[in-house]
């Protein structure tokens, strides 16, 4: 398992020092071995990203044990004696310590962490199951490489992460495979490694003061922006939904704070926004000068958007549906087409839509041309993105860019099809 460690340790020293913001360091690595010590200070030192996957391990704001996410899967499992519980769920039995941990990453949809354990001296991989657990799966320790590579494989199925096989290899469990020589086509979604734009939530980060869990939209034609903090996967807390002014004055939106808030989009031309209030859930137009509301829809999934300045996109089911927006009710759809996604963002007049199956990294991609969704069919895309948040464009290139649980942005290359 050291070596696992060191060879992690590597793919994070790769990106060199960030030279950026302090990284505060919530865990206690005193009796850890030195191979995880030096992995903590890697990762509060550099700028990374290792693609395990399923799990994308990034900078965090705050390096952090894998506690909260075992609380949280505690509330989801009913377990009532968690003492109990963890007695015996470390390796070969043992007593597993939560604060004798650190979580590395969530998965794409926040549905399960992974990290670092030690005891006695030795450290072990342990893997939380947030979104469905039970006492059988909700703490999962892998004493060797072997057995948790066996375990990642079974998550990653087709899509393997770029970096596990140099994990595989620094184990010992594999021999470096020579440097591909054939060139390859370039993919529809890639990678971005051009300069980066804006952070797409920076504003509601700054009104918030934290970074995971936020949304942005904005501005409309006078300059105002929405910032939204998410209830889903925060510490407890009420959503928070609020109007900025182009001069920097705030307006509380009115908004039931129990109620999550799955996305926001500025409607084109207006002083107003669309909300969906949960992954699924009523459409809410609010006037951002009023604060007057309506629904629009009784349930959409997860997101919406507008393909131009006069149709809003939506996900219902298994299906895209693009209504003409109005004052009025929407009324039937004008567009629609079969999506078998999970969920979407509409930009540069596409919808892009993230695939069902469990493990594939792929977009379907429906492209508006005024009158009708044409279906452009299932792109692969060179990471793990769980979804899109924001568009953009830099010299001519389509940018998408996705921000995770944690509030890290990744962008990607966005060649028309």
């Amino acid at each position: 398992m050291e070596k696992l460690i060191e060879g992690l340790i590597g793919l994070i020293k790769r990106g060199g020092p960030s030279g950026g913001e302090t990284v505060e360091v919530r865990v206690h690595t005193g009796e850890a071995p030195p191979c995880v010590r030096a992995l903590v200070d890697a990762m509060a030192s550099c700028t990374y990203s290792v693609d395990l996957g399923e799990f994308q391990v990034d900078p965090p704001h705050l390096i952090h044990s894998l506690a909260s996410s075992i609380e949280v899967a505690q509330d989801g499992a009913g377990l009532d004696d968690l003492d109990g519980y963890l007695g015996s769920r470390g390796p070969g039995g043992a007593p597993f310590d939560p604060a004798s941990t650190l979580e590395l990453a969530a998965d794409g949809g926040g549905m399960s962490a992974l990290g670092i354990g030690w005891s006695n001296g030795r450290a072990f991989l342990a893997l939380v199951e947030i979104d469905d657990p039970t006492e059988d799966n909700m703490v999962k320790v892998f004493a060797t490489p072997a057995e948790f590579f066996a375990a990642l494989d079974r998550i990653n199925r087709d899509s393997p992460g770029a970096d596990v096989e140099a994990l595989r290899v620094a184990a010992g469990l594999a021999t470096a495979a020579p440097a591909a020589t054939a060139a390859t086509p370039a993919p529809v979604l890639s990678a971005w490694t051009g300069p980066a734009p804006a952070h797409p939530f920076a504003e509601a980060q700054a009104h918030f003061a934290k970074r995971d869990m936020l949304l942005q939209a904005g501005p409309t034609p006078e300059g105002r922006l929405v910032l939204a903090r998410r209830r889903m996967f925060t510490p407890p807390c009420s959503t928070q939904v609020v109007a900025r002014t182009a001069a920097g004055a705030t307006t509380e939106l009115s908004w039931e704070g129990t109620a999550d808030v799955a996305s926001v989009s500025v409607v084109p031309g207006r002083e107003r926004a669309v909300l969906c209030a949960g992954s699924s859930g009523p459409l809410v137009e609010i006037d951002l000068v009023s604060g007057a509301r309506r629904e629009l829809l009784a349930s959409v999934g997860w997101s919406c958007g507008f393909v131009d300045a006069d149709h809003l996109a939506v996900l219902d089911g298994q299906t895209v549906r693009v209504y003409r927006y109005g004052d009025g009710d929407l009324g039937e759809p004008v567009a629609s087409a079969p999506a078998a996604v999970v969920n979407i963002f509409v930009g540069h007049g596409c919808v892009f839509g993230k695939s069902r199956e469990v493990g594939v990294f792929s977009f379907q991609i429906l492209r508006w041309t005024g009158g009708a969704l044409v279906d452009t069919g299932s792109h692969a895309v060179d990471a793990k993105p769980f979804a899109f948040h924001a568009a953009s464009a830099h010299g001519g290139t389509l940018l998408l860019g996705a921000v995770d649980t944690k509030g890290v942005v990744s962008w990607f290359a966005y060649s028309p099809v």
